[in-house]
């Protein structure tokens, strides 16, 4: 049955929400803070059993948004059907109930049959794409970079508040591997810059010279050599897994070259060498079990 004023007023109440007013075409809406409690009932209660399923990574990175209060109010609404059933928002409600932390939002009620089929398959902003409109302009590579930065090559959804405060808080680094970024791939050049904290940063400055050129001027610097010749048999195209390896051997060479240590072959460490600062990843807002 198509709902009516009286019966989204209703739904409103019910759910602890203000009276909503009539924005035309059969829609009411209204501006609210939803809490915890709100958002459980809600998906317990109006869940619709057709609508997609919960994607994890994205959940789990508007919670981390919400601890971090990062997560602002926009035009993209809680959104209720003509029947009364959640129809979109379930990411947001979830992520309210992990976090235990109420936000604002839009509640549009009344949405027909034809916005449903509708809604939803336009194109989606990259976050290069968001990062203009907060005035940093972060190029997609550079996007690739702050993430592994962040998260190493463990998949993660990042937000964009995440990425652009990483390119604020972490611009210092970005700033000093620019001299490879855009002839490696993220894998090997986040790895570089995590040392970048770690390590001294001269020594660190020849061993990207030494990667771009190929040209090894003692015995000590055969690490960037055999970083370089891994890459060409390699590319970066074979997934995680490949990822997975340039990112800890790069690791590895880069310890070896700032510790002055001749290698021919590079040995897969089990776990990073190079943590991020825990102070770093707060300023950027990525909590310490999100990394």
């Amino acid at each position: 049955m198509t709902m009516t004023i009286q019966t989204h007023v209703q739904l409103a109440k019910s759910l602890g929400l203000p009276v909503p007013r009539d924005i035309g075409g059969g829609l009411h809406a209204i501006v609210a803070t939803v809490t915890p409690a709100m958002a459980a009932n809600i998906l317990e209660y109006y869940h619709d059993p057709n609508n997609r399923r919960v994607k994890i990574g994205s959940r789990n990175s508007y919670v981390n948004d919400m601890r971090n209060g990062k997560f602002t109010l926009t035009h993209q609404a809680i959104a209720f059907t003509a029947q009364g059933m959640l129809f979109d928002g379930q990411h947001r409600l979830n992520a309210c109930v992990v976090s235990a932390v109420n936000f604002d939002t839009v509640v549009i009620f009344g949405i027909g049959q034809p916005s449903v089929i509708n809604a939803d398959i336009g194109i989606k902003r990259s976050i290069a794409d968001v990062s203009r409109y907060s005035g940093e302009s972060i190029p997609s590579h550079v996007v690739s970079i702050i993430r592994c930065l962040l998260y190493g090559t463990t998949p993660k959804v990042a937000s964009p508040s995440i990425i652009i405060s990483g390119s604020s808080e972490m611009s210092d680094a970005l700033e000093f591997i620019s001299p490879v970024y855009k002839k490696y791939p993220a894998s090997i050049v986040g790895a570089i810059a995590r040392a970048y904290y770690h390590e001294d940063r001269a020594r660190l400055g020849e061993f990207m010279q030494t990667l771009v050129t190929m040209i090894a001027k003692k015995d000590c610097d055969t690490g960037a050599i055999a970083l370089a010749k891994l890459f060409i048999g390699k590319g970066d195209t074979g997934g995680g897994k490949i990822r997975c390896e340039l990112w800890l051997k790069t690791m590895a060479a880069v310890k070896a070259y700032c510790d002055y240590r001749p290698i021919t072959h590079l040995r897969q460490p089990d776990t990073e060498i190079y943590a991020l600062p825990e102070d770093v990843a707060k300023r950027c807002g990525v909590r310490t079990g999100d990394k």
